[in-house]
């Protein structure tokens, strides 16, 4: 459903939806990344690459911090698990 939403129903959007979709896919991502399976986390950091890509940088203007904050949750997810 949000795929869909993202790639072809994001421009029509209000400003607050995305806003308040943007925030609870990253939130998820952060609290839960090791908890979901694989193939979960990775349409969800999809999710955020494609609202990046439509929205950066005029709507978007913390994509990157978004993504390093996800990568280094992960990494140190990955580090004590070891």
């Amino acid at each position: 459903y949000f795929q869909n939403l993202i790639n072809k129903q994001w421009l029509a959007c209000s400003v607050e939806d995305k806003r308040e979709i943007r925030a609870s896919v990253n939130t998820y991502l952060l609290d839960f990344h090791s908890k979901v399976p694989t193939y979960i986390r990775n349409k969800l950091v999809k999710l955020v690459v494609d609202i990046g890509r439509i929205d950066w940088p005029h709507f978007y203007p913390d994509f990157f911090s978004s993504i390093l904050q996800v990568i280094t949750i992960t990494y140190q997810a990955l580090i004590v698990n070891i």
